[in-house]
């Protein structure tokens, strides 16, 4: 749905930042969980919580022991963010922790843009073993790997 779909029923607090976040939502819910103003509402709620959660709590893991990668990945799809995956989580998660700005990972479009900054640091990585390229320590850092001096 476009944003001009939610606003032309009276559904508010849409917008470009949380409108993949919110067809997600819709996407998710359970059958016939959105068919009044009143549900959908509550969904935008729902796609604000997926995005804040992600920079509060889901970022935050540096490992997939406590929160496994399938529920991280899961909270990602909640708030509209797709191509994450096991081999990339970690990654990602790193990139939105090396992301200070938080007005520069707070939309759906951020934090795609994070996972294509995440697969692009894999792929130096990758290159790095096939004797292509020389890493610093950024380079790990931004894949995740800490404690690299």
């Amino acid at each position: 749905m476009t944003l001009e779909h939610y606003i032309a029923v009276g559904v508010m607090g849409v917008s470009e930042d949380n409108l993949l976040a919110v067809n997600a939502q819709v996407v998710r819910a359970a059958d016939g969980a959105a068919r009044s103003v009143a549900e959908i509402q509550s969904l935008v709620s729902d796609a604000n919580d997926a995005l804040a959660y992600i920079l509060s709590h889901t970022s935050q893991n540096t490992a997939t022991d406590a929160v496994t990668a399938a529920d991280q990945i899961d909270q990602y799809n909640a708030a509209g963010v797709i191509n994450v995956t096991e081999e990339n989580l970690l990654a990602v998660n790193a990139q939105v922790r090396l992301t200070t700005e938080t007005t520069d990972k707070d939309s759906v479009a951020d934090l795609q843009a994070l996972v294509v900054a995440a697969d692009t640091a894999l792929g130096v990585i990758e290159t790095h073993a096939a004797g292509d390229a020389a890493l610093d320590e950024t380079h790990f850092e931004a894949v995740g790997v800490l404690g690299v001096t």
